[in-house]
């Protein structure tokens, strides 16, 4: 999925885990992604959380995404003076649909902003903060052939 190799510097806002959401976290600094699977519903679900928002069963396994996805909706910011991302735009955010149908919602980078479209692949790779805590990304230029 990811390789050290696409690891970039991540200067944006910090996550805050949570003992439910640690985790998920945890996982992210190993370079992978998880999502949620409830075997009573057979659902996917996003953000990491301690029960199943579809059916509210606490039987929730981990299932770590392949990170190949497509981007569902987006939107190009072109304004934000919020600290860490001044001098950053434009850039885009997505909402990135992942496979069980699952939509993520994160930064796509390696893109000109106008070539961003509804439908285009991408894949998941990470950055790093200064805390050493790994952020998860999507890139444009690196989807896999699915």
């Amino acid at each position: 999925m990811t390789t050290t190799n696409s690891l970039r510097q991540w200067s944006g806002q910090m996550p805050v885990a949570s003992p439910e959401t640690k985790p998920f976290w945890d996982a992210c600094n190993e370079e992978r992604f998880l999502l949620q699977k409830c075997p009573d519903c057979g659902r996917f679900q996003y953000h990491y959380r301690a029960f199943c928002s579809h059916c509210w069963s606490r039987n929730i396994e981990d299932y770590v995404s392949a990170g190949h996805g497509t981007i569902w909706t987006y939107s190009v910011v072109k304004k934000n003076r919020t600290p860490g991302y001044e001098g950053k735009t434009p850039y885009v955010v997505a909402i990135v649909e992942l496979e069980g149908g699952t939509k993520v919602f994160g930064n796509v980078v390696d893109l000109d902003p106008d070539d961003a479209h509804i439908g285009m692949p991408v894949e998941l790779i990470f950055a790093v903060a200064d805390t050493g805590q790994k952020i998860p990304l999507f890139s444009a230029s690196h989807p896999s052939a699915s």
